[in-house]
């Protein structure tokens, strides 16, 4: 199910290695796709000519005030972080910008060997995996990311028909969001 609510975002493109902003942009035009079952791409249309690379980080925002939180001093809240799947200038004359996000959980789109695991918090699991497989693994890749475990704790059961079984991370972890009702939520930036 996508989001477009026709206000105006504020979308930062951020450096993948230091989460430092390259530019920030209004943006009229988007679709935010929420669906991690269909991992749909979102879509976001800037008025101007920006160079976005593959890969980059990206953090569109809303101004508190639209949203009536009453948060004060303009401050932006995040609705959303993502990494850029392609980006291309339709009409380089009018200066329009074309830029397809996947949720940062594409992240995890990697392969891992799967094995029987059970236990009483699958939050940890998950956290650990994430910490091995991605962190770990892609730590020279990535910003300092730290992943914090909410709530109370979840038994949980994984028996493989194989194991060990060569599994996809991310598709683990939306079967442990649909399963057990865990959520993934991303607070904020350095």
């Amino acid at each position: 199910m996508g989001v477009d609510l026709m206000r105006t975002l504020q979308v930062s493109v951020l450096d993948r290695l230091t989460l430092q902003t390259k530019f920030s942009h209004r943006c009229a035009v988007w679709e935010i796709q929420r669906d991690y079952i269909e991992n749909a791409s979102s879509h976001f249309t800037l008025n101007g000519d920006f160079e976005v690379k593959k890969a980059t980080f990206f953090w569109p925002s809303l101004r508190a005030e639209s949203l009536r939180i009453g948060t004060p001093g303009g401050r932006l809240v995040p609705l959303y972080f993502g990494v850029v799947s392609s980006s291309e200038n339709k009409q380089k004359r009018v200066g329009i910008t074309q830029i397809n996000a996947s949720d940062i959980l594409q992240l995890l789109d990697i392969e891992f060997p799967a094995t029987h695991k059970s236990g009483n918090n699958v939050q940890n699991h998950l956290r650990s995996l994430i910490q091995l497989y991605l962190l770990q693994y892609l730590g020279s890749q990535l910003p300092p990311i730290s992943v914090d475990v909410a709530g109370a704790g979840i038994s949980h059961l994984y028996q493989p028909s194989d194991p060990p079984t060569a599994t996809n991370l991310t598709e683990y972890a939306i079967n442990i969001f649909k399963k057990y009702g865990v959520s993934w939520t991303v607070t904020g930036t350095t």
